[in-house]
């Protein structure tokens, strides 16, 4: 008697762990699936506010630029270009001048821009990188450049300036790597 009662209890316990572990199992599948469509969301929400994120960043076209030179004898030139350059983002202006070329102490004012007109740029950053690309070896002074934005979109606008440049050059400095900082924040004035 106590060998089937023994036996009784013991198919008792294994049909408990059948139903025990097959409870378990759909539980597990549950959580899975509850599990996976969580993380679907979550996926379609950084997709969002990527987006969005990208959308926020102050993006702009190059739309004035213009160049001093300095007035010492011998610092004019024919043609130059600018190289804009900033991470991965790279545009160049047409050539400045005509065949006769400019003066010393003259401003040069593009208004061939090249793909700068249509190359976006991270108005955000502080720093954008150019270089000045001559046609000739005549030596020229370049001074200060000076680059206007329009920021895509909207009506901001911001502007990047740099340093003195302070050196003569010629087509042998088109390698030469300049920096210009940004001035202000994106402004609705120009």
């Amino acid at each position: 008697m106590i060998d089937e009662q023994e036996s009784s209890f013991t198919e008792k316990v294994s049909q408990l762990e059948l139903v025990f572990n097959e409870t378990m199992i759909e539980k597990e599948q549950t959580i899975n699936e509850k599990f996976d469509s969580l993380t679907e969301k979550v996926s379609q929400q950084e997709l969002v506010f990527n987006e969005k994120f990208d959308s926020l960043t102050n993006k702009g076209t190059a739309k004035s630029m213009q160049l001093s030179t300095h007035s010492s004898t011998f610092c004019g030139a024919h043609q130059i270009e600018v190289k804009l350059k900033q991470g991965s983002t790279t545009c160049q202006t047409g050539n400045h001048g005509s065949g006769s070329g400019f003066d010393p102490g003259e401003t040069l004012t593009w208004d061939d821009f090249g793909n700068c007109d249509t190359e976006e740029f991270d108005l955000d950053d502080v720093y954008i990188d150019f270089y000045l690309i001559a046609s000739s070896e005549d030596t020229y002074c370049p001074n200060r450049l000076s680059v206007g934005f329009k920021a895509v979109g909207s009506v901001g606008q911001v502007s990047y300036l740099s340093e003195d440049i302070g050196r003569r050059m010629d087509n042998s400095s088109n390698g030469d790597l300049f920096r210009a900082t940004r001035q202000d924040a994106i402004t609705s004035n120009w």
